[in-house]
């Protein structure tokens, strides 16, 4: 008997362990997000300031007002799909904590990890929204320079 207990503590310490670095892992995910999202931010702000102060041209670096919006919503794109991934592996291995716990697992508790299809768009949206703005100002800024 006293083995089968030690077998199910190693369990439990095995799957809070695999929760804890996922929630880690989770963490650091969005901390990368929106590292990534505010350099972003900053080379177009930075493009324009330069263009306002007449310090650069337009031609010279339109690609960048057209193409850095399409990464960004791609990078978004990629970062959510790993967040929810996150999300569903932390709330599995919660799961089967509490299973060994034997507490019930209930739907309503995991509920909110779901995200719905149209959160996640308006989350991406936002983001992806501050980013065309800037490259709208930046590209106006620019072709007003020359």
């Amino acid at each position: 008997m006293e083995e089968s207990k030690t077998t199910a503590e190693k369990r439990l310490d095995g799957y809070v362990a695999l929760y804890k670095a996922q929630m880690e892992h989770f963490r650091k995910t969005v901390e990368l997000e929106w590292r990534v999202t505010f350099a972003a931010w900053t080379l177009l702000g930075v493009l324009i300031y330069a263009a306002a102060e007449k310090s650069i041209h337009f031609p010279r670096l339109a690609w960048v007002v057209f193409v850095l919006p399409l990464l960004h919503v791609g990078w978004l794109c990629l970062i959510h799909a790993s967040e929810d991934v996150d999300k569903s592996l932390w709330v599995s291995y919660r799961r089967k904590v509490l299973d060994l716990l034997g507490h019930p697992v209930s739907e309503h508790l995991d509920s909110w990890t779901k995200r719905p299809w149209w959160k996640r768009f308006a989350w991406i949206s936002l983001e992806t929204g501050v980013t065309l703005l800037l490259s709208f100002v930046a590209c106006k800024t620019l072709a007003e320079g020359t």
